[in-house]
């Protein structure tokens, strides 16, 4: 795959280093997690179980996961002019709530990336006073790359938190969320493993008392 990378003469990319990439999306994954390794994986354990997602390599594990709310499959995925989201496809986790609906417990997705590169985009869609709680983490060697694309309608509440947690390779997150009247969007990132990693976002503020955090 001939990868159309932005140069770190361009202001925006001048402390993103991308070298990296190109060697690693032309490996493939090696597509195999053990069941000692299925058991180490960094589950929060919480008094009210919720939904969780195992992704390998961008697929997911039907048998390690509980959809509850969430569904997985093709999303018009907008990635503009963002030249790592472009990389992405339409297949991608879901979560669509509607009005004052809240998933029991918190929504855990675990990515598990084996040494290639994986895209994976995903849909957040909170209707009016909506609330959701999810976390993601990341972990593996390779090249994890994710476009989130999220909607929170009049008084919805999204708290999305992300560890990375990877030993080696390159994580990117990019995020694009409408933030209506009176919601709240509070996004914190977490990276204590050994990856690179790159975070970009646009958040729009579509209401009044709209109010978003991102860490």
């Amino acid at each position: 795959m001939l990868l159309d990378l932005p140069s770190n003469r361009d202001e925006g990319w001048r402390w993103s280093d991308l070298s990296a990439l190109p060697e690693i999306a032309a490996r493939g994954p090696a597509r195999t997690v053990s069941s000692h390794q299925l058991h180490q994986l960094p589950w929060i354990d919480c008094t009210t179980p919720g939904p969780r997602l195992l992704f390998i390599d961008g697929k997911l594990d039907e048998a390690q996961s509980d959809l509850g709310p969430l569904s997985v499959g093709d999303v018009d995925a907008d990635p503009g002019d963002h030249p790592l989201a472009r990389q992405i496809g339409r297949t991608a986790w879901r979560l669509a709530l509607g009005r004052y609906h809240a998933p029991a417990g918190h929504v855990q997705i675990v990515h598990v990336t084996t040494g290639g590169a994986d895209h994976l985009p995903a849909s957040i869609e909170l209707d009016a006073d909506a609330q959701a709680s999810v976390v993601e983490t990341f972990v593996g060697e390779g090249w994890a790359n994710r476009l989130t694309q999220m909607r929170l309608a009049t008084g919805a509440r999204l708290m999305l938190a992300r560890r990375m947690l990877g030993t080696d390779g390159f994580v990117s997150l990019t995020d694009f969320a409408d933030v209506g009247e009176g919601a709240s969007l509070v996004v914190g990132n977490l990276a204590a493993g050994g990856t690179d990693t790159r975070l970009d976002g646009r958040i729009t503020l579509t209401g009044e008392a709209a109010f978003t955090e991102v860490g």
